[in-house]
């Protein structure tokens, strides 16, 4: 199972995101997260209904703009994800949300 999340951001323009995916499986499975035009990675290995949760504020780098791809590990693995976009600015914080795409 493979879950794409095509907008991740570190501190861009004010904004940064955070993610949650979820072994909705009936087995347990290693679900491993890597990101375009970086080394940095999100691993954790998931009973069913379990999930990894993880924000990239302050741990890519600044300006930060790229796409995510989480794997799980086996046969009959299932993840799904969700993408939550926050700002803040000095009037308001903002927050938008989207899901990730399953391949």
């Amino acid at each position: 199972a493979k879950v794409v999340m095509p907008l991740i951001m570190d501190r861009n323009g004010g904004f940064f995101t955070g993610f949650s995916v979820m072994n909705v499986g009936e087995s347990t499975t290693t679900v491993t997260c890597t990101f375009t035009n970086t080394s940095y990675t999100a691993t954790a290995t998931l009973t069913p209904g379990q999930a990894l949760t993880d924000i990239q504020a302050n741990k890519i780098a600044e300006r930060y703009v790229g796409s995510g791809t989480c794997t799980a590990s086996g046969e009959n693995a299932r993840i799904v994800a969700i993408v939550n976009q926050l700002g803040a600015t000095p009037n308001a914080d903002q927050l938008l949300v989207y899901e990730g795409i399953n391949q």
